[in-house]
């Protein structure tokens, strides 16, 4: 596997992974007074976001409007990890051109 995505992103993926092995179903739905998500629509948030940052490898721009699939649905530890799990799958398939020098050659 390319440089970028070991050194950058599976560290980013092992902190995910770590915090949903540490939190329960109870954690996640937990939500701040006032208008706050619970912590586990702030997974999904995490996650939509490295979708955009993922498919920028392709598109060489940030579509904030990208998402690559809907969130899991109740958000519980179980799912998210599902999720996270297909999510990574498909960051590494995305992350692959660049180790045969894509982006050096990005296209005007």
């Amino acid at each position: 596997m390319n440089n970028l995505f070991d050194e950058e992103i599976r560290g980013h993926h092992s902190m995910r992974d770590h915090l949903l092995t540490v939190v329960s179903d109870a954690d996640l739905a937990y939500k701040l007074p006032g208008h706050n998500p619970t912590l586990g629509e702030l997974v999904v948030e995490v996650g939509d976001i490295e979708g955009v940052y993922t498919h920028s490898f392709e598109t060489f721009t940030l579509d904030w409007a990208h998402r690559q699939h809907p969130p899991p649905a109740p958000i519980t530890i179980a799912s998210l990890q599902a999720w996270v799990r297909s999510a990574g799958r498909r960051h590494e398939q995305r992350a692959k051109p660049l180790h045969a020098g894509r982006a050096a050659h990005r296209p005007d």
